[in-house]
């Protein structure tokens, strides 16, 4: 089913200059980090952004709509793709994310109101910040999915993916490893496949905003119990199985069969070591385990994700 939203005479002429225009405004405000701008003039535009999905696409508003957050690295590209591609959903974005840090993502209240009309899915890194939280309280999200993986293969993964690799085939594949050698030069990222010097110094810079990110999570979780439903990097052994364990929390009726192993649109890096430790120092191995025993000890879902004591 594809309901049409009603609009008002203000935001019912999509062909108008004026559209664009603000548009064009709100993409130079997120480039330019100016991010409170940039929301403001989303959320007056979301309506019309809003419409003109339903316009190109049937949006099956009988799915419910599934807040979601993916660890940066953990298969959440993965995810998002069998959701848009095998499971019926569109994608439609409820929030924005700063140019130059993808786990800075701010929630748009009337973009989130109408992906919660169902049929959605949007795929981001967004963290449980005051602002975000107010804003899905007031908007009613009673659950979100958040999928992790082990900080440390984050990490490596990160690296390779800033090294240009796993990027998926073909003109989208290779569209990606442009943009993202553009964004690793602009972050000052110096990523090499092979150079173990390179990625010992990634590991000692990102590590601990990588655990951090994890750690809001589960924070979160323990202080408004069932309001985060996880799943892992590890459950993607199976995806139909994680999708259907995700389908059945979130009340989705959708029956999985099975879903493809590998789709054109997805990351994936092959030829190289799913050990984090690989060519890792004996110091900064010792350095990752002790932060991570540190700074996520206190919780059952990262000591099991984790593989503490």
């Amino acid at each position: 089913m594809n309901r049409l939203p009603r609009l008002n005479d203000e935001v019912a002429d999509l062909g108008r200059p004026g559209f664009e225009s603000r548009l064009r405004h709100f993409r130079i405000y997120r480039n330019a980090g100016d991010m409170p701008n940039a929301i403001q003039l989303l959320d007056e535009l979301s309506d019309e952004l809003y419409w003109r999905v339903c316009r190109s696409k049937t949006i099956d508003t009988r799915l419910p709509s599934i807040v979601s957050a993916f660890m940066p690295k953990s298969g959440g590209t993965f995810l998002f793709n069998r959701l848009v591609l095998f499971c019926r959903y569109v994608e439609y974005h409820w929030a924005v994310s700063h140019p130059l840090s993808g786990q800075s993502v701010y929630a748009v209240p009337r973009a989130l109101r109408n992906y919660l009309d169902g049929g959605c899915a949007h795929h981001n890194h967004f963290l449980p910040t005051p602002y975000n939280v107010k804003v899905l309280d007031d908007a009613g999200v009673q659950k979100v999915w958040v999928h992790v993986r082990h900080p440390c293969e984050v990490v490596q993964s990160a690296y390779y993916h800033y090294a240009g690799l796993g990027q998926g085939e073909g003109h989208t594949g290779q569209v990606r490893v442009e943009e993202t050698l553009r964004e690793a030069a602009m972050l000052g990222i110096d990523a090499e496949a092979g150079n173990p010097e390179k990625l010992n110094a990634f590991f000692r810079e990102q590590l601990e905003w990588v655990i951090g990110w994890l750690r809001m999570w589960l924070i979160w979780a323990e202080a408004r119990p069932g309001f985060v439903y996880f799943t892992s990097h590890r459950g993607l052994r199976d995806p139909a199985q994680l999708l259907r364990g995700v389908f059945d929390a979130f009340g989705a009726p959708i029956t999985l069969d099975g879903v493809p192993g590998f789709v054109a649109q997805d990351r994936r890096r092959t030829g190289h070591s799913n050990d984090w430790r690989d060519q890792l120092d004996p110091a900064t191995i010792e350095a990752a385990t002790e932060l991570i025993a540190a700074q996520l000890g206190f919780s059952t879902i990262a000591r099991d994700l984790c593989g503490l004591e």
